[in-house]
């Protein structure tokens, strides 16, 4: 039997833990509590701290700022003002938290600024304008700030003072515009290549010198727009640049119609700030009218002292012929007597003979050189030269060789013209004749021409040996062959008496033919090229008084004679 204490004892004993067990449990959650309010307060403490090192690091940083920074509320009272706004206003900070911006600004300011901060607000959209006060410029951006809600609940304003920017932007404004006023009114074409000789930039007056658009250049290499011979000057004077960073040199550029352009061209290098070739700036300068009036000159010149050359050996040529012909007179006239004189002595005959053949021969050169002087009698006559070609058409058939091949191409109803026909032959001859003989022995073609053209002034300029012509219809006989042609120093004097290029010839062949168009107011015009043939065409002026050539007396068409007839070989 258990005694009943032992039994409430033992009954009562899980009690008792229990109740002590749950004070100990409440205990254990009331200090478990205190730890985690304890670690709260730490971290809501650590919190603070680093709020408070966070605003005064962001204060720190505003105040550092040289622009205006205001934090205001959504109707414009100040919240935060930075060291720059203090200083801007004059007041302390402290003065200035909780008053209206509108309050410390002029009326005309405020009101400008009210209506960007009720925009700000309304739409929520962040603004940025300019303004001007008290004589300085302002950049100004007004930021709304939202909260969870999307609600506009602070509004951050800053304001730039950019019066010196705007005046140096102003001032590099007006620099370009002086410059690009410079640039685009010079008289000179001006460009920019890169280090790749690309066009980077031309102005106005380039693009109209090459009658072409300036967009059309941007991005073309430089040398597209030389011709050959320039181009590879340029890129001579190139290659020395590196050495000697500006040039100055005359280059041809090509415009848009395919006509040259001469100009002087002033070329510079530019470099980068490493030293590297970085392009050129160039400059020209259109001198296609000097050029031109300098080749004028020059051409001038070239006929000056041709006419002067030929008048010069026209009058040597002359007073040789004439004192010649008085020593031909006294030969000629002496040898007739002794003919009259030596009877019928066979050996005496035969040398006075020789004799007087000779001075024939002689009397024949004299009329040459007369000729070509302008000096000799002209009997003139109103003809048409396709009349005396072909009435002569025999005799230059037999002027040839054998291995050149005749051809005639005469304009018919031409023209009349008032000539020495003598002459005219004679020309036509001579012409013929040096033809087939600069074919030698490799034969070829020899064509005679005639016909009849308006020349203008600049073309008769081009004629040899011609005076200066009035422009109108002038008729022309021309010789082509095909034979080898003529170098330029062979031109320069195939005119000239007693120049031959060949060992049997006299040189008095062309020198007539020059003669003949001098004394008749006409010229000569000569196009040859070494391998390519010669063309030699005498241009004379029409009879315009003439209304038509009387025909020239031509021999019966068939002859009958009797006689001996003697060939020697």
């Amino acid at each position: 039997v258990i005694p009943r204490s032992e039994v409430v004892a033992v009954v009562e004993a899980p009690f008792l833990w229990l109740r002590w067990g749950a004070l100990g449990c409440f205990l254990l959650v009331i200090a478990a509590s205190a730890g985690l309010v304890a670690r709260d307060t730490m971290r809501r403490m650590k919190a603070e701290r680093a709020a408070r090192a966070s605003a005064k690091t962001t204060r720190a940083l505003l105040d550092a700022m040289t622009d205006v920074a205001l934090l205001l509320d959504p109707t414009g009272h100040i919240l935060v003002a930075n060291g720059a706004c203090v200083r801007a206003l004059g007041s302390p900070a402290s003065a200035l938290v909780g008053r209206s911006v509108f309050d410390l600004l002029p009326p005309e300011v405020a009101e400008r600024r009210r209506g960007w901060l009720s925009e700000a607000v309304g739409t929520g959209r962040a603004l940025h304008r300019e303004d001007e006060r008290a004589a300085r410029r302002f950049d100004n951006l007004i930021y709304p700030i939202r909260d969870e809600q999307g609600r506009v609940v602070r509004v951050g304003v800053f304001a730039r003072d950019i019066t010196e920017r705007r005046a140096a932007e102003q001032a590099l404004a007006q620099s370009e515009q002086r410059y690009r006023t410079i640039v685009e009114t010079a008289q000179e074409g001006i460009w920019l290549t890169d280090a790749e000789d690309r066009v980077t930039f031309v102005n106005e007056r380039l693009a109209r010198l090459l009658g072409c658009a300036a967009a059309d250049l941007i991005g073309r290499p430089l040398s597209d727009l030389l011709d050959d011979e320039a181009r590879a000057h340029l890129h001579q004077q190139a290659g020395r640049h590196r050495h000697q960073p500006s040039a100055q040199f005359e280059a041809r550029f090509r415009r848009r119609d395919g006509s040259t352009l001469w100009t002087l061209v002033s070329y510079s290098d530019r470099f980068d700030e490493a030293g590297h070739f970085a392009g050129a700036l160039g400059m020209c300068t259109d001198i296609t009218d000097r050029r031109r009036a300098e080749q004028e000159r020059q051409r001038l010149e070239q006929r000056i002292m041709q006419a002067q050359k030929v008048e010069s050996l026209g009058v040597l040529a002359g007073g040789i012929a004439h004192d010649f012909n008085n020593l031909l007179q006294a030969i000629l006239g002496h040898a007739e007597l002794a003919l009259d004189a030596a009877g019928g002595d066979a050996t005496i005959t035969a040398s006075l003979l020789e004799i007087r053949t000779a001075g024939q021969r002689a009397a024949a050169i004299s009329g040459q050189m007369l000729a070509y002087s302008g000096r000799g009698g002209l009997v003139r006559q109103i003809v048409s030269v396709t009349d005396v070609i072909n009435d002569m058409s025999q005799v230059l058939r037999l002027s040839v060789s054998r291995t050149a091949r005749l051809h005639t191409q005469l304009m018919p109803d031409l023209p009349s013209v008032r000539v020495d026909v003598n002459l005219l032959r004679q020309a036509v001859v001579n012409l013929v004749v040096n033809a087939s003989e600069a074919l030698e022995d490799r034969g070829g073609e020899i064509t005679v021409t005639t016909g009849c053209l308006s020349w203008s002034r600049a073309d008769l300029q081009e004629l040899v040996g011609a005076p200066e012509l009035p422009e109108g219809v002038y008729v022309h006989v021309e010789v082509k062959d095909t034979g080898g042609g003529m170098d330029h120093a062979v031109m320069e004097h195939m005119f000239d008496p007693f120049f031959s290029t060949k060992f049997p010839g006299r040189g008095l062949g062309l020198p007539v033919v020059q003669g003949f168009a001098r004394a008749h107011q006409g010229g000569i015009r000569v196009h040859s090229r070494h391998g390519e043939g010669t063309t030699v065409a005498v241009v004379l002026p029409i009879c315009e008084a003439c209304v038509s050539a009387p025909p020239l007396p031509r021999a019966a068409d068939e002859w009958r004679g009797s006689g001996m007839l003697l060939l020697v070989d």
